[in-house]
């Protein structure tokens, strides 16, 4: 009951890996929000993976820019367990030159 939205942008230049899990359990209410923008000349690997047990009720919102010339990995792991009521807002952004990991 409710809604899934999933966009992924990855422009010209990217060098790497995607991988996306999204797993919605049973009971789950209300809607969940997945953005995942990437900017030119992105070189690496990112792996969000969100997980939504039993009995959530409310919202995950999850946004995600990478800009130009990011070099390194981004993971994000999100977990909410069973019985949660509310919402949930995650938000990262990687500035122009960034190298390493976040």
């Amino acid at each position: 009951v409710g809604r899934l939205e999933l966009r992924i942008v990855v422009p010209e230049g990217y060098v790497g890996s995607l991988e996306l899990r999204i797993f919605v359990a049973e009971g789950f209410v209300g809607s969940l929000e997945l953005r995942i923008l990437f900017n030119e000349s992105f070189v690496g690997r990112l792996e969000p993976c969100i997980f939504v047990a039993d009995g959530f009720v409310g919202s995950l919102e999850l946004g995600i820019l990478v800009a130009d010339g990011f070099v390194g990995g981004l993971e994000v792991s999100i977990l909410v367990m069973e019985g949660l009521v509310g919402s949930l807002e995650f938000l990262i952004f990687v500035a122009d030159g960034f190298v390493g990991s976040l």
